[in-house]
């Protein structure tokens, strides 16, 4: 399991981590959460596999998180089992769509195997 947190998120803000892989990773599972206490309009997301140099979108746009993330209790299952390779990265992108003066919490969770 791979966590992307994005612990203070303000308002409209977009922010994005990068994940290197030191090691096959297969990846069949993609699940996250987020919370804002004044509202629950969530947050959008990409995935941005890099290999060998080249670039690629996991999606073909930013998506609502709650299309393409599922729960601790439900994952949304990849139709596809998914490589990363020893070298690849990948860039995760997120943003918030809400525009409370409270900050909001989001994470990415990748379930997957980490393969020897």
């Amino acid at each position: 399991m791979i966590v992307f947190p994005f612990l203070a998120l303000t308002a409209l803000q977009t922010d994005e981590v990068s994940w290197p892989f030191d090691g096959d990773f297969v990846l069949w599972a993609i699940t996250g959460n987020y919370v804002n206490a004044s509202d629950n309009l969530g947050f959008k997301v990409q995935l941005t596999h890099t290999h060998q140099g080249k670039t690629r979108p996991m999606f073909n746009k930013h998506q609502l998180h709650s299309n393409v993330l599922g729960s601790g209790q439900r994952p949304f299952l990849m139709r596809e089992t998914y490589l990363f390779q020893q070298g690849d990265s990948l860039l995760v992108e997120v943003k918030n769509l809400s525009q409370a003066a409270t900050t909001s919490r989001c994470e990415v969770v990748l379930c997957g195997t980490q393969l020897e």
